[in-house]
């Protein structure tokens, strides 16, 4: 009998690789925005400092509520990234950042009569 070793298939991940770099340099480009949206948002709404910095609270505070979110329901029902799979995952996460974006634009477009308070209810 003849012993055939077998030979693992080549496969190519650059498709892969180049997908996951281009996301993360969209995450830390949304990241950086903050920094520049802060004094235009603070000028346009008339805030102060603190009230300006409830911007960066809620983004940093979001991921913090998203992996609550996500450590109670892989304690209750199993691992979501199991279940999803990490390309669907990938894309429902690109289509909620979208929709963000889109209540940004959305808030920009509304009439120039601005307050704090159109502030508060489009960040919670």
């Amino acid at each position: 009998m003849i012993n055939k070793e077998v030979q693992p298939q080549s496969r190519n991940y650059t498709v892969p690789l180049v997908t996951i770099t281009l996301l993360f340099f969209m995450w830390g480009f949304i990241t950086c925005m903050n920094d520049i949206l802060i004094p235009y948002l603070k000028q346009l709404f008339s805030l102060t400092f603190f009230e300006s910095m409830l911007v960066q609270f809620c983004f940093f505070g979001a991921y913090f509520i998203g992996s609550l979110i996500y450590f109670l329901v892989s304690i209750s029902q199993g691992d979501p990234i199991n279940k999803v799979g990490y390309k669907r995952g990938s894309c429902l996460e690109s289509v909620w950042q979208r929709w963000g974006v889109s209540c940004f634009i959305r808030q920009q477009l509304s009439p120039i009569t601005h307050s704090s308070s159109e502030l508060y209810s489009f960040l919670v």
